[in-house]
């Protein structure tokens, strides 16, 4: 009973040893798969493999092989044994199937060493390769490091040259509307000026109208006078046939002498024409020379104080004519001494006549002169807004390429936080790099032909400037100028008033000798008989009383007189007209004749 008890309880044993074994076997094949991989590479794993097979052998009751063969069988020493040589076999066959496991295992991860060494191999070339580039890179960034620098020193620059070239607008913008405002000045007081010449013209024109027509009436009524007293004179000297011969004679020989004077006046007077030509053409040189708004308002003072010249002129030149009127009133007693008279005052008035003319050819050339001078103001006015219009068009352009420069610094600005951000992807950080590098080159050439066109545009406001200098300075010439000008006319008016003055005292003179000589003719008319035992003849100048050819002579001599101080004033007038001939070389304007007077020809 005990017996069986016993080998109950080992059969049951036998069992959990091989059910335990059965189904620990894959664990135990993991196991050891995993010791004899690290048992391979250390001594330390071995020897725990081994004592875990001890123990192991310890836990199944399986004992070793070198004790089998001393292990008596007993009764149940063959169940015993068959149940070691099975699990014997299983263990080989487990074991086997390990080895052939592990060399299979071995030979691939031989064959993954063999993998790795090569990858460590090409990873390390890729190291090497991405240290190179890497310092590359940082060289190249380096580099653009410097280009930013320089760009934004670059940039700098040109904020300073923008703030220089506004200055400089500003300046110009100031200087031009100054310029607008003296410009719209000058033209409201050429305007004004325009005005009142026109009304002193209009006046002028009336006046002399007024005097033409007045000086016919009085030599239509002059000449009804004298037809009738050249009646009464007929008849009055038909008694006295022997004075009248003698008087003929007389009269031959002095229209003989009046003749020869005449020719000499003429003489005179063409080369007072000549004088007054050419002191005509000086004053149209020298009005050409002023094409700028101060010499049109200087020129237009000048103008006025001619034309007030000339009117006091005309009017004491109408007090002479009075004065020769009263003159003829009082020596129409005698028919010859009238005639010559009339003569003599028929001269005058064809010289007053054309000097009338002379002045309304001096007065067309004057207002030619203003048409020129309005004329030469639209041209400076043309150029004046063409040279705006070209400004504005380079303000655009400077403010279009500021936004181009201002955009570009932008996308530069994006493309190195770009660079910054891809910063992993090299090879195209390369592609960029060189693209960039391609903007930055041509940026910078742009930036060079920008700094070319600013230093071309200062040295044009330069020149501007030196221009501009030299207008001033010829200004203040042409004030100078002006200036004497009005000194020698001040002068001239001073030499006119003195001969007038003189005039008048001779005038006055020959009032005083013409009522002796009326009472001594009278007295030979009323006296016939004293002519044949007289030595001399009533009509007959004696040697103590002036004649009347003395009176001629001297209005020769004050013509004379005359001619030599405008001879003088002409001279004066051309020294300073000389002087400035060289502000202004336009060419002569060429006349021609109009009903009106002389005006220049429309070209």
């Amino acid at each position: 009973m005990y017996s069986m008890l016993t080998t109950l309880l080992r059969l049951f044993a036998a069992a959990l040893r091989t059910s335990v074994d059965f189904f620990l076997s894959p664990l135990f094949f993991v196991f050891n798969f995993v010791v004899t991989f690290f048992s391979r590479r250390s001594k330390t794993a071995a020897s725990v493999i081994v004592k875990t097979q001890l123990i192991r052998d310890i836990i199944l009751q399986a004992p070793p092989p070198s004790y089998q063969s001393s292990v008596k069988s007993g009764p149940s020493g063959n169940v015993r044994l068959r149940i070691l040589e099975n699990s014997l076999q299983k263990r080989e066959s487990d074991l086997t199937v390990r080895l052939l496991a592990l060399e299979r295992d071995r030979h691939h991860l031989d064959i993954k060493r063999d993998t790795f060494s090569k990858w460590e191999a090409d990873f390390k070339e890729k190291e090497k390769f991405f240290d190179e580039k890497a310092s590359f890179q940082s060289h190249e960034l380096s580099e653009l490091a410097s280009r930013r620098r320089e760009l934004e020193q670059d940039a700098a620059q040109l904020v300073e040259e923008r703030n220089a070239i506004e200055r400089l607008r500003s300046e110009y913008a100031s200087n031009l509307q100054r310029f607008q405002e003296e410009s719209t000045s000058n033209q409201r007081r050429l305007d004004e000026r325009e005005a009142e010449i026109t009304k002193l013209h209009d006046r002028f024109i009336r006046s002399q109208i007024e005097t033409v027509e007045r000086y016919r009436t009085e030599h239509d009524t002059l000449v009804e006078s004298l037809q009738t007293r050249l009646k009464d004179v007929s008849d009055l000297h038909q008694k006295a046939e022997q004075s009248k011969t003698e008087l003929e004679q007389r009269l031959s020989f002095l229209t003989n002498e009046l003749a020869d004077r005449t020719e000499r006046e003429f003489n005179l007077g063409s080369e007072l024409g000549q004088l007054r030509q050419r002191l005509s053409d000086e004053r149209g040189a020298f009005n050409r020379e002023f094409g700028e708004l101060s010499r049109s308002l200087s020129e237009l003072k000048s103008r006025c104080t001619q034309y007030e010249q000339d009117l006091a002129a005309e009017e004491r030149n109408r007090e002479e004519l009075n004065n020769r009127a009263k003159l003829l009133g009082e020596l129409e007693d005698s028919l010859n001494t009238r005639q010559a008279g009339l003569d003599d005052k028929e001269d005058g008035l064809a010289a007053k006549e054309k000097e009338l003319n002379s002045k309304g050819n001096d007065l067309a050339s004057k207002e030619n002169g203003l048409e020129n001078l309005e004329k030469d103001l639209a041209a400076k006015k043309k150029d004046l807004d063409s040279k705006e219009t070209t400004l504005d068009n380079k303000e655009k352009d400077l403010d279009t390429r500021e936004k181009d420069l201002d955009t570009k610094q932008k996308d530069l600005d994006t493309k190195q936080k770009d660079l910054d951000a891809k910063g992993n992807a090299l090879d195209t950080k390369e592609q960029e790099l060189d693209t960039k590098v391609k903007d930055l080159d041509a940026k910078e050439n742009a930036l060079e032909v920008q700094e070319k066109e600013l230093d071309d545009k200062e040295k044009e406001l330069g020149n501007k400037e030196k221009e501009l200098d030299g207008k001033v300075d010829s200004l203040r010439a042409l004030q100078t100028t002006i200036e004497e000008r009005i000194s020698h006319v001040a002068e001239a008016e001073k030499d006119f008033a003195a001969r007038t003055q003189r005039y008048e005292e001779i005038i006055q003179e020959e009032q005083e000798e013409t009522p002796r000589e009326s009472e001594s003719h009278e007295a030979s008319l009323d006296v016939p008989d004293t002519a044949t035992s007289s030595p001399n003849p009533p009509n007959t100048p004696s040697p103590n009383t002036p004649a009347r050819p003395t009176i001629i002579e001297r209005v020769s001599q004050r013509t004379s007189k005359f001619v030599g101080k405008v001879s003088e004033a002409a001279h004066r007038r051309s020294s300073s007209y000389h002087i400035h001939q060289r502000y202004n070389h336009d060419p002569p304007h060429r006349l021609s004749k109009s009903r009106d007077g002389i005006k220049p020809e429309t070209q």
